[in-house]
C-alpha cells in the first residue's frame, strides 16, 4: 500500500536536510564566491593595448567634381563625393585583408621576464594546422577574437583594443593595425585622385575646344555687325552669344582648377586619419568577467 502523503512531505524532507547541513549550505557557496572574486582579481596573462583615431573630413572637391561630371553626362560613384562612415573603419579593422597582413608580420619584443621573442602571430600564438591555409584561417579567427573596435556615434572617434599575451606584442599589433588603416586610406585617396585626374583631363580638352569654338562664333558676329548696338535684335543675339562664352569659361576654369587639385592629391602622402591616443604605454592586464566568475563559482 502506497503512502499518498509522501510527495507532500518531500519539500519538508529537503528543508530538513538543508537545515541539518546548514554549514555546508552556507560555507560552500561563500567559499566558491570568494574564490571566484580572487580569480577575477588575478591577471589572465593577457594584456590590452588601446588607441583612438578619427578619420579626417572629406575632400571638399567631391561635390564640385560630381557637379562637373553631371554637366557632361557622367555619374561618379558614391565614394567620389562621400567619405566612409566610422562604421566602415570598424569593418576595415576586422577585414581579412588587414588581419592577414597583421598575422604575417614579424614582431620582435621582450617579455616581462626579459626573454627575447620574435615571430609572426601564427608562431607567437602557437596556431596549429597541417596546411598553411588552415593555420592562416585559424590565426585570423584568433585575431578577430582579440581585436575589438568601438565607434562613438556622437564624436566619430574610433577606439581600437588589441588583446595579446604580452603588453609589447599588444602594442605592436595595435600600432600595425593603425598603420595599415592609414596606408589603405592613403592608397585609396591617391588612386581616386589619379582616376579624377584622368577624367578631368579628358573633359578639360573637350571644354577647351568648346570654349574656343564659342569664342570664334562671337568673334565672327562682331566682325559682321560692327554697329550691333543700334539694333535690338542684334543686341539680343550678342548677349546670347556672350552668355554662352561666359558659361564655357566657367566650366573650363572649374575643370582646370579640379585638374590641378587632382594632380596635387595624386602625389600627396600626408596621413588621412588623426590618431588621438597612441597605443604606446596603454597595455594593461586583462581581468576576468566578475559576473561570469561568480556564476561559475
Amino acid at each position: 500500500m502506497t503512502n499518498a502523503g509522501a510527495p507532500d512531505r518531500q519539500p519538508l524532507m529537503v528543508i530538513n536536510a538543508v537545515l541539518r547541513q546548514w554549514r555546508v549550505a552556507v560555507y560552500v557557496p561563500l567559499i566558491a564566491g570568494l574564490l571566484a572574486l580572487v580569480l577575477w582579481l588575478l591577471p589572465r596573462h593577457n594584456y590590452v593595448a588601446s588607441s583612438q583615431f578619427m578619420p579626417q573630413s572629406s575632400d571638399s572637391r567631391g561635390p564640385q567634381l560630381a557637379g562637373l561630371a553631371a554637366q557632361f553626362g557622367f555619374t561618379l560613384g558614391p565614394g567620389a563625393a562621400n567619405p566612409e562612415s566610422p562604421d566602415f573603419y570598424a569593418e576595415l579593422l576586422r577585414s581579412r585583408e588587414l588581419l592577414t597582413d597583421v598575422a604575417q608580420t614579424t614582431y620582435a619584443f621582450r617579455t616581462e621576464a626579459g626573454d627575447s621573442m620574435h615571430g609572426t602571430i601564427m608562431e607567437l600564438l602557437r596556431v596549429k594546422g597541417d596546411l598553411p591555409e588552415v593555420r592562416l584561417r585559424r590565426a585570423l579567427q584568433k585575431l578577430r577574437d582579440r581585436v575589438d573596435v568601438f565607434v562613438s556615434l556622437k564624436t566619430g572617434v574610433i577606439t581600437l583594443n588589441v588583446q595579446m599575451p604580452s603588453p609589447e606584442l599588444a602594442t605592436q599589433v595595435n600600432r600595425r593595425l593603425l598603420q595599415r588603416v592609414d596606408e589603405y586610406n592613403l592608397h585609396r585617396r591617391q588612386s581616386r585622385a589619379s582616376a579624377e585626374r584622368r577624367f578631368v583631363e579628358g573633359r578639360l580638352s573637350d571644354s577647351r575646344d568648346s570654349l574656343e569654338a564659342t569664342e570664334s562664333v562671337l568673334e565672327q558676329f562682331f566682325e559682321r555687325n560692327r554697329s550691333y548696338q543700334q539694333s535690338p535684335q542684334l543686341m539680343f543675339e550678342a548677349n546670347r552669344l556672350q552668355r554662352r562664352v561666359d558659361l564655357r569659361q566657367q566650366v573650363y576654369s572649374s575643370l582646370a582648377q579640379s585638374y590641378e587639385n587632382a594632380r596635387i592629391e595624386e602625389v600627396r602622402n600626408t596621413p588621412v586619419t588623426t590618431v588621438i591616443t597612441r597605443p604606446e604605454g596603454s597595455a594593461l592586464p586583462v581581468k576576468g568577467n566578475l559576473v561570469l566568475d561568480l556564476f561559475l563559482g
